[in-house]
């Protein structure tokens, strides 16, 4: 579990980051990245992979007409 958790660390830490740029980050091959990435979407659900590109998912909000943000219903 430790080894996931640095990698979801790594992803958050830079928000947007590709596939090649973390192997190299955590010193794994890509296909190593990708099998552990299968185990990863369950358990960090804040994150995604998406055409090569690791990233935090962002929270969507929408404004009320007196200004104030409010999270979006699921």
């Amino acid at each position: 579990m430790a080894k996931y958790q640095k990698i979801a660390d790594v992803i958050r830490k830079h928000r947007r980051i590709s596939m090649g740029k973390l192997s190299i980050t955590i010193h794994k091959a890509p296909s190593t990245v990708y099998e552990y990435w299968r185990f990863m979407r369950d358990l960090f659900p804040d994150l995604d992979y998406e055409a090569g590109v690791f990233f935090v998912k962002e929270e969507k909000h929408h404004r009320l007409p007196d200004g104030k943000l409010v999270p979006l219903e699921r």
